[in-house]
């Protein structure tokens, strides 16, 4: 299985392909939305938007959709503009994306406008995560090793056994 991955600058150009019904094809370097910057793209109404239906965008080959969003709504009102929110990581990579609801006007502009809005995503406390898997493994491990060499609580303490009601290991091959 491939994986898609590609570190991002800043102000680079995202791959985009713009969806009129049926029909793809590559947006212009001005259109496409700039890696981590907030940015706006100017689509014109041409003939063969004019004739189209749905208005849809990928990202990144694919990877990443926007849903089809109507040109013209149920009032006959024209597509006037569409944002487009990024989350994205400090590592260059976009993390996801998704669309805000379309705004629509009664006279037919010459164009609609795609907003692009990025988000940055905050990193996960890795020290923190780190310390308490730490922790945890260790508390394990001498749980087990007290469980494998059968220790018990009365061997230390003279009261009950230090497994908490759960038969050891070394019980077990002792029965038989």
């Amino acid at each position: 299985m491939a994986v898609h991955v590609h570190a991002y600058r800043v102000g680079e150009a995202i791959d985009t392909d713009i969806r009129l019904d049926a029909d793809i094809s590559d947006a212009l370097r001005s259109q496409r939305p700039l890696f981590g910057m907030t940015s706006s793209a100017q689509f014109l109404f041409s003939s063969t938007a004019e004739k189209s239906e749905t208005f849809a965008m990928t990202f990144e080959d694919g990877l990443w959709t926007i849903p089809r969003t109507p040109l013209r709504n149920n009032n006959q009102e024209y597509l006037q503009s569409l944002q487009v929110d990024f989350i994205y990581s400090r590592a260059g990579s976009v993390q996801s994306v998704s669309n805000q609801y379309p705004v629509y006007n009664k006279d037919q502009p010459t164009y609609f406008s795609i907003d692009y809005k990025w988000t940055v995503e905050d990193a996960p406390h890795v020290q923190a995560s780190m310390m308490l898997m730490v922790i945890v493994v260790f508390v394990a491990c001498i749980l087990f090793l007290l469980d494998a060499f059968g220790m018990k609580a009365d061997d230390v303490s003279g009261r009950g056994s230090a497994n908490f009601g759960v038969a050891s290991a070394w019980d077990a091959v002792k029965e038989h």
